[in-house]
């Protein structure tokens, strides 16, 4: 192990498949065991040869390397599963070592755009597994974190995904200010989401805690349609928001009136 954290050096680089194969059979033939992986979790002093390196694993089949072998992994979620397309690509993602390392690598603005461009081929082929290890990963403040996070959870809460059940109530119960503020950012990008978001809210059977949110106008229509389906007493709901927050709260029922009649 400590001839492999010589690794981390300036002069080295790994740029292609071949280079890795020809260095995992060695360290196979002199030792007996498989490379282990987890040297390239953490910082290393030389972060560029770090990111070649993991740039280039992160391409490489399952056999001769894989993140998930070694380290923290995402649990294991009842009811999902990847198809058999994602999980050819997906060997890697369920590593929360891989994630968070990536994550603390990013907070150097030098190593931003790099660390970035790593996460294009799992949101591509498979990111419903890669918001969920996004969102159990620990990266507080991680402007990457909440890059990704921006990006997947849209595209999660208008897909048709098989296990979408079981994914949303992982993502609920991880963290649900997440969830309510992409429903907010998604109406605000769409209203004609609105129908969806309702359903989503009535799946959760957490109408009322998406009511809840600081966003007025959103609550408002959510509330309004939630009505027409006989899911909520408009009435009783808009007095109880009156007189919870009063002035700012009545100033948004006039605006929502002057917007929708």
């Amino acid at each position: 192990m400590e001839v492999i954290k010589q690794l981390d050096n300036p002069l080295f680089k790994l740029f292609d498949q071949r280079g890795l194969n020809l260095l995992v059979n060695i360290y196979k033939q002199a030792t007996g065991q498989s490379f282990p992986v987890q040297i390239l979790f953490g910082s290393w002093s030389n972060v560029p040869s770090q990111l070649h390196f993991i740039r280039t694993a992160l391409s490489a089949p399952a056999e001769v390397l894989n993140f998930s072998s070694a380290g923290k992994l995402m649990p294991e979620i009842e009811g999902f599963h990847l198809s058999n397309n994602s999980a050819t690509v997906a060997h890697n993602w369920h590593s929360l070592s891989l994630v968070e390392t990536l994550f603390e690598l990013s907070a150097n603005d030098e190593y931003y755009l790099v660390v970035r461009s790593l996460f294009d081929y799992p949101i591509k082929h498979c990111p419903e597994l890669l918001l969920l290890v996004v969102m159990h990963a620990n990266a507080a403040h991680s402007a990457l974190k909440e890059e990704l996070i921006s990006i997947l959870m849209p595209l999660f809460l208008v897909s048709n995904h098989p296990h979408f059940t079981a994914v949303l109530a992982q993502l609920w119960a991880l963290d649900n200010n997440v969830v309510i503020k992409s429903m907010v950012e998604l109406y605000n990008h769409d209203v004609s989401h609105l129908s969806r978001i309702l359903d989503i809210s009535q799946e959760l059977k957490e109408l009322k805690s998406v009511l809840d949110s600081a966003n007025f106008l959103f609550a408002l229509d959510l509330a309004s349609l939630a009505s027409r389906r006989e899911y909520l007493n408009l009435e009783k709901w808009i007095q109880e928001m009156a007189q919870q927050h009063q002035e700012p709260f009545v100033r948004s029922c006039l605006e929502f009136i002057s917007v929708r009649c």
